[in-house]
């Protein structure tokens, strides 16, 4: 990231700056390299400037530091798993996450503390801190039964309050045709919460149609078509955006006349290339719960009040 610190400052930090003023335990450190920061062009998990200097002495972050994945690919041209988890250790990183062998590497890194009394000093530091804020998060003597249902409610209410619309409307026929552009290719029954949803509510299906690279075909008909797309935030997984084929399948869609809704589950960034459609709607993954929220929203049940993060 070629940015310079008042920049930095100015975008990057802030959620950062919030999150700690918030008391947030656990801040992910992650595999991007700053030149502004650290001039050897090091991982942010295996530099000391990141992590001590800024983090730790300008941010003033006193709890977990955490890495992200292990398993990105990005990370091996620069040695041995167990290599870079000592030196992001020895950054000040207190849980190395998700390892490809954990076993493996917890028996390389007893053999590395047989002789380097400053790392076991600093995975004793980090055991200690990581214990201390798992004891606190021990509830005891409960005079009632839990709401265990706690988790469900909050995945329901941040998948309502995170879809955005980038253009407002509803469903306003009885029957509607959905397309659905799978990216991910998880299969026939990955958007049933949707559909069940719309029927649940008296909205019929006419037809449901998976769409691939084989088959672009448009069906015309006079109801609305509703355009499906699933993708996924995730970089590296070469999910988060639509191939030649279906924009060209959606480029049909539009010009077929009829009116067209778009409901984009995953990168928000597919949808600056289908933003002329009547209806855009954004969530930011295909959970079950945040396909019904978008189902709700266009059976007019909310008003979605996210804003995208992005310019499209």
């Amino acid at each position: 990231m070629n940015k310079n610190l008042a920049e930095l400052e100015e975008i990057e930090f802030v959620p950062f700056k919030y999150a700690i003023n918030c008391d947030v335990d656990l801040v992910m450190v992650g595999h991007i390299a700053v030149p502004e920061l650290d001039k050897e062009l090091q991982p942010a998990i295996m530099s000391q400037t990141v992590i001590q200097d800024v983090l730790r002495a300008d941010l003033g972050f006193e709890k977990i530091v955490i890495t992200d994945s292990f398993r990105m690919d990005a990370l091996r041209k620069f040695g041995a798993e167990y290599e870079i988890a000592i030196r992001s250790i020895e950054a000040g990183c207190d849980i190395i996450l998700d390892p490809r062998d954990p076993y493996e590497l917890f028996e390389k890194i007893k053999l590395e503390i047989d002789d380097d009394e400053v790392l076991l000093s600093k995975i004793r530091e980090s055991s200690e801190t990581v214990l201390n804020l798992k004891e606190g998060l021990v509830v005891e003597n409960l005079e009632e039964e839990p709401d265990w249902d706690v988790s469900g409610k909050l995945v329901r209410e941040l998948s309502v309050k995170s879809v955005c619309e980038l253009k407002e409307g509803v469903i306003d026929s009885e029957k509607v045709d959905i397309n659905v552009l799978d990216v991910t290719d998880k299969g026939s029954q990955l958007l049933r919460p949707f559909t069940d949803c719309l029927e649940g509510n008296g909205i019929i299906v006419n037809s449901l149609n998976y769409i691939s690279e084989k088959n672009v075909s448009v069906v015309n008909t006079t109801f609305n078509k509703i355009n499906l797309i699933v993708t996924s935030v995730a970089a590296w997984s070469a999910h988060s955006q639509l191939n030649s084929t279906f924009k060209t399948f959606l480029k049909k869609i539009h010009d077929s006349g009829s009116k067209n809704i778009l409901a984009s589950f995953g990168s928000p960034y597919v949808v600056k290339d289908v933003n002329s459609f009547d209806i855009i709607l954004c969530s930011f993954d295909s959970l079950p719960e945040c396909q019904i929220a978008v189902a709700e929203i266009l059976l007019g049940k909310y008003s979605p009040t996210a804003k995208l993060p992005i310019k499209i």
